[in-house]
């Protein structure tokens, strides 16, 4: 299968807490792995593919190369490309579209 990412994606570790507030539910989501294009997330409630969003990305205690957390918080807009049932919530991948250090209008 070929590769069609164009970020590199950091995995996160249960200690590893970076915070993703989501606009319209104010949902405060567990990111799982994160990229400068977008991010995988598990929430309780349910996203359709397509549905765009804007969000507040909070780093705690991680730089990345793409995002660093003296500078932030970030603040995120984009669509839903992906949800999975779990057992317990949904895995959702986030595409951004935008990134920003202001809050969006």
């Amino acid at each position: 299968m070929e590769e069609r990412r164009k970020f590199n994606r950091w995995y996160l570790s249960e200690k590893e807490d970076i915070e993703l507030i989501l606009s319209e539910s104010n949902e405060r989501v567990k990111v799982l792995d994160l990229s400068a294009g977008g991010a995988k997330i598990f929430s309780s409630s349910f996203m359709d593919v397509g549905k765009t969003f804007k969000g507040k990305l909070k780093l705690s205690s991680l730089n990345f190369p793409f995002f660093i957390k003296e500078i932030g918080p970030y603040f995120v807009e984009g669509e839903v490309t992906r949800a999975e049932k779990e057992d317990t919530g949904w895995k959702i991948a986030l595409k951004f579209n935008k990134i920003n250090t202001l809050p969006f209008s």
